[in-house]
């Protein structure tokens, strides 16, 4: 795990460090969602952060393609993703630009833009 993770890129490295102090502080119980662009790249960071996080309580909320594509997450799971976040169940959640659009997540007080993130 450690030889991984010194691997990674800066950006990677800062947002573990940041996430290993968010799960350290359960008191503080911040919510917080982090952008990715693409849906193979949130798929693959969430991974990756579980692997060097397994404790942190997160989900992955991605959207779905027309076309077949083995990143993109059916709308029930999708849907579950987002309860858990609501409920707290989940603290951080890894997203595509797709929650971004006109949903309203209470109680998020982190947003963290791993990604620009094209708007139209």
């Amino acid at each position: 795990r450690e030889q991984s993770e010194d691997r990674a890129s800066d950006k990677v490295r800062c947002l573990l460090a940041l996430l290993r102090r968010l799960e350290g502080d359960e008191s503080e119980s911040v919510q917080a969602i982090i952008f990715v662009q693409r849906r193979a790249h949130c798929r693959i960071l969430y991974e990756y952060v579980l692997e060097h996080i397994p404790s942190l309580r997160a989900g992955c909320l991605l959207g779905q393609s027309a076309s077949t594509d083995d990143a993109a997450q059916g709308l029930t799971n999708a849907k579950r993703s987002l309860e858990d976040f609501s409920d707290g169940v989940t603290r951080i959640l890894f997203s595509t630009a797709v929650s971004s659009e006109g949903l309203d997540i209470s109680g998020c007080g982190m947003v963290i833009v791993f990604d620009e993130i094209a708007s139209p």
